[in-house]
């Protein structure tokens, strides 16, 4: 359905319902991290889940991911985060609220890694997408910017590492 196509009365229920959405995340974020902190030693997502209203399967799991995801984002740039480790192949993660360095280290270490490894595969994505497309599109245009980003950014990183410098 084209935006134009919808009336004032659809939008209005949409921006309600996108707004509502948006509420319940947060709300959830919060009742999230109150279950953290009420666990210290950690919990799986599977006894988190109900604490904030959600049931385990493949949609609660992916809406418990972006509760997550938004606590994390509320967290992000203090000393607090919420780490997950793996508590061995086939098991579910084990979450928790940590406060220093030092007991996010592992964690943080493989964010890394991963982070690493997306950059990598986001810049080849962008060059495949820049060799197909002209420079004067919209598309071609982002995929020519993004390619001089993250070329720029793997370089950087790349002195890093023969410096021998990178370490959490």
């Amino acid at each position: 359905m084209e935006f134009e196509e919808l009336s004032r009365e659809e939008v209005d229920a949409l921006m309600k319902s996108t707004r509502k959405a948006a509420q319940s995340l947060d709300s959830r974020a919060e009742r999230l991290f109150d279950f953290a902190v009420a666990h210290p030693d950690g919990f799986t997502y599977l006894e988190a889940m109900p604490a904030v209203d959600l049931t385990d399967n493949p949609s609660g799991r992916n809406r418990f991911y972006d509760v997550v995801r938004r606590l994390r984002q509320t967290l992000g740039g203090g000393d607090v985060n919420l780490v997950c480790d793996s508590q061995g192949k086939g098991e579910p993660y084990l979450y928790r609220l940590v406060g220093t360095h030092a007991e996010a280290e592992g964690w943080a270490s493989n964010r890394l890694r991963d982070l690493d490894s997306r950059f990598d595969t986001s810049l080849n994505v962008a060059r495949s997408i820049q060799a197909a497309t002209d420079g004067r599109s919209t598309d071609g245009r982002k995929a020519r910017r993004i390619v001089a980003t993250l070329t720029y950014l793997q370089g950087e990183l790349e002195a890093i590492d023969l410096n021998g410098t990178k370490t959490l």
